[in-house]
């Protein structure tokens, strides 16, 4: 697994603004030329997973991807990524359900998904516009916190 030495800025994949990706599409966006790696494809295959069990659970919104992962840096740690779904949606789902995606959201629970899927989750209510424009904000920017990259998501 890689470490993290230090914090060089890789240029981004995306242009600033929101794109959204289609979840067959990953390989061919996410692991080209210089930054087709096996680090990369494992994350993809994990990303795919972590998307299978939020649609399982019955969640509907969006993924937002973030981090290193949406730069050319060849061996991303993992992926930072912003479940958007409506408080609202979340109360519709089962008991079971529900009770999956608190946990997924509080530390211990994004621990279990770092280990299990090499995410790094945020919940974000859709609906609290003050939230979504905080995420929006750290999200568009790259590690150098100057380079400005867009923000690629899947709906679910």
């Amino acid at each position: 697994m890689p470490t993290r030495v230090n914090r060089h800025s890789h240029r981004p994949i995306f242009a600033p603004g929101f794109s959204e990706v289609k979840e067959a599409h990953l390989e061919s966006i996410f692991a080209q030329h210089d930054y087709d790696t096996n680090r990369r494809r494992f994350l993809i295959r994990t990303l795919r997973l972590f998307l299978a069990r939020l649609r399982q659970l019955g969640v509907k919104g969006e993924v937002w991807i973030d981090g290193s992962f949406t730069t050319r840096n060849p061996t991303p740690m993992d992926i930072d990524l912003g479940v958007v779904v409506s408080t609202q949606q979340l109360s519709q789902l089962d008991e079971s359900a529900t009770s999956e995606i608190r946990s997924m959201a509080g530390a211990e629970g994004r621990a279990v998904l770092r280990t299990r899927y090499s995410v790094d989750v945020y919940f974000i209510d859709s609906m609290d516009f003050k939230m979504r424009r905080y995420y929006t904000e750290l999200f568009s920017r790259n590690v150098d916190a100057e380079t400005e990259k867009g923000i690629p998501f899947i709906k679910l």
